[in-house]
Formats: structure tokens, C-alpha cells, sequence
């Protein structure tokens, strides 16, 4: 019986997680067009297109990403600086709404200075709702491999056709960062939807 409510538990998390990489990436994806429709017509086919093949890659990660987290804690006997509560979730996501606003709206004169900014932001963003060795370790290799994934098929199948060059060439320069700060927010998602529902919380010495 533990077993089979374990399982349904994480069929939960599983969906919640899954839903919530999909709604999110699209949701930004968005908002990413949109501040850039000044200088270009939303190209909504290339949108949907874009939604269709990134938005369940997203949801998959999410939900390995946010159930590795809080079973490594377990493993480790971890616990992230902010503590487990919705309020902290709430507050990780607004600064990585943040970043991604700041890598869209802001103009930098190079890559390198883009590529540094990203960094300190997202090591900001990992000291603050983290500080874990297992989180950093987690969020850095999923960043890696959403990078390649991204630069090797979704940007030959997807930007190559929708993305203006200097676009393309930044990729390298700010993705690896969103992906890392995403990784971050998601595994506090992870941890919340495996914290206790009721009772008094566990603290480990």
C-alpha cells in the first residue's frame, strides 16, 4: 500500500512538473517575442511550431530535473538556503522572470559581457534559493544538456528560419545561464511538491 500511494505521489509530481515546464517555457518563449516585436512582427506560426517541439522537450526535463532535487537531499541530507515554502518558490520564480527579462531587454556590447551578467545572475539566483552542492551539480548538468539539445536540434529545426543571426550567435552566450537559472527554479518547484503536506516539518541535524 505504501508503495502504490509513493507511486501515485509521484505520478503527482510527475504531472505537475511536466505541466508546469510546458506552461512556463511557452509563457516566456512569449513574452521573449513580444518584447522584440518592435523591431519584428510576431511570426505566430513559428511560435506554435517552436511550442510543439520545445514546450513537452521542457516539461520532460522538468519533471527529472524537479524529482531529482528533493531525492538527492534525501540522499545527502541536504537542505537549500531559503528553505521549503511556496513563498520562496514564488520569489525564485520572479528572478528568473527577471533574468530572462534582463537577457531580452537589455542591450549588451558583447557576447562576453551578456555571458558574464547571465552568470552572476544565475550564481545570485543558486546563492540565494539554494546553496546546495547537489543543486549546482544538478542545475549545471541539465543547463549542459539543454544546451546541446537546443544548438543542435531545436535551432537547426526551429530558429534557423525565425531567428535573426545575431540571435543565433548569442544563443551560446545566454542560454546555458536561463538554462541553469531554470534548473534552479524548477528543482524549488520539485522540493515544495515533496515537502510535507501537514504536520510539523522534519529537520534534519
Amino acid at each position: 500500500m505504501s508503495r502504490l500511494k509513493a507511486a501515485m505521489s509521484d505520478l503527482w509530481r510527475g504531472s505537475v512538473l511536466f505541466s508546469w515546464g510546458c506552461v512556463a517555457t511557452a509563457v516566456l518563449r512569449l513574452m521573449r517575442a513580444s518584447w522584440h516585436a518592435r523591431e519584428e512582427p510576431l511570426d505566430w506560426a513559428a511560435l506554435l511550431r517552436w511550442s510543439l517541439l520545445v514546450a513537452p522537450l521542457a516539461g520532460v526535463a522538468a519533471i527529472i530535473v524537479g524529482l531529482a532535487y528533493p531525492l538527492f537531499d534525501r540522499w545527502l541530507n541536504s537542505q537549500p538556503a531559503s528553505g521549503r515554502d511556496w513563498a520562496s518558490v514564488t520569489r525564485c520564480l520572479a528572478l528568473f522572470v527577471g533574468i530572462n527579462h534582463a537577457n531580452s531587454r537589455f542591450h549588451f556590447a558583447t557576447d562576453a559581457e551578456l555571458a558574464w551578467t547571465l552568470a552572476l545572475l544565475s550564481l545570485a539566483l543558486w546563492w540565494t534559493f539554494d546553496r546546495t552542492t547537489c543543486g549546482f551539480v544538478i542545475a549545471s548538468l541539465a543547463a549542459a544538456v539543454a544546451h546541446v539539445v537546443a544548438y543542435y536540434l531545436v535551432l537547426r529545426l526551429v530558429f534557423s528560419h525565425s531567428e535573426s543571426s545575431l540571435e543565433l550567435t548569442r544563443l551560446k552566450a545566454w542560454f546555458p545561464f536561463v538554462a541553469f537559472s531554470a534548473g534552479i527554479t524548477i528543482g524549488s518547484v520539485g522540493r515544495q511538491l515533496a515537502a510535507p503536506r501537514s504536520g510539523p516539518k522534519l529537520h534534519c541535524d
